[in-house]
């Protein structure tokens, strides 16, 4: 953005003769001023994941306020899966387990890229900054989720309640870890919330967005468990884990923001022999 016209340091022209406006070629082009930007998805993922999986090396990544507690909580449900399992497996399967399997099909990872392509969609159609960058960071999520939920699941390797393809005696299923399964982290929680964390941070004027945002990923959760896909703590892990990265794209592009918004001075000199002007200008982008 220029700050200053050309200011001309010298003007020989003849007495009386009608001066015009002075040249000064081409335009500089001034950054983009949106803070997110399509062409620095790819990269981005690949900042992200090298960040995300290299966050243990770092000490002050760990925060023992939250860690401590978390990590006893989770000890204590993997510790009582296979009750609150059994618990859950030992019910009719009736409305409840047809309405958890609905809503868990519903809250699939891919329902919520489509969440995310929507808000994109609909931010490029009405431009409209806001909805696009949600879109686009919610995807960014989204795709970081997906790689960690993987890696976690082959690393792993805990079986499911239930086998696919009907009931199972939950004896059968005891949430063994290394056990080839696919159990653990749940994926649909971990998606559900790394979406409803970028939507939440990105629209804390909008406490019904907000609220709406973390009450579906809550409800998907839970109805991983209901519908016998999950125990307990694979959607408490899945959840948090979700929400952690969200939060953590949300705020790596504003700290890349900041860092794109430095200002930086530009001197650019005029010169115009035919009128024998000269001058220079002086320009901030940012």
């Amino acid at each position: 953005m220029s700050l200053a016209r050309p200011t001309p340091l010298a003007d020989s022209s003849p007495p009386g003769q009608k001066q015009e406006p002075p040249q000064t070629g081409s335009a500089v082009p001034a950054p983009s001023a949106r803070p997110v930007s399509e062409r620095d998805f790819l990269k981005n993922i690949w900042i992200d994941q090298k960040t995300i999986w290299t966050a243990p090396l770092h000490p002050k990544n760990y925060d023992w306020r939250f860690l401590l507690p978390f990590t006893m909580v989770t000890a204590g449900l993997i510790a009582s899966d296979k009750a609150v399992a059994r618990e859950v497996s030992e019910s009719p399967p009736g409305t409840g387990f047809a309405v958890s399997r609905r809503i868990s099909q519903i809250g699939s990872p891919a329902v919520d890229y489509a969440v995310a392509g929507a808000f994109y969609g609909v931010g490029l159609l009405t431009d409209n900054d806001r909805a696009r960058e949600t879109g686009l960071l919610g995807l960014e999520a989204l795709v970081n989720s997906t790689v960690v939920s993987a890696r976690l699941k082959v690393a792993t390797q805990r079986e499911r309640p239930t086998k696919s393809g009907g009931r199972q005696r939950i004896d059968d299923a005891r949430g063994r870890f290394a056990q080839g399964g696919t159990s653990f982290p749940s994926g649909h929680a971990m998606a559900a919330w790394s979406l409803a964390s970028v939507i939440a941070a990105r629209y804390p004027d909008r406490p019904a967005i907000e609220y709406s945002a973390y009450g579906l990923a809550g409800l998907v959760s839970v109805s991983r468990i209901t519908a016998r896909k999950h125990f307990p703590s694979d959607a408490l892990v899945g959840g948090v884990l979700g929400y952690l990265i969200g939060h953590y794209v949300v705020r790596a592009h504003s700290q890349r923001r900041q860092k794109r918004g430095r200002l930086t001075p530009l001197i650019l000199p005029h010169v115009d022999e035919g009128r024998r002007q000269y001058g220079f200008s002086v320009q901030i982008q940012f």
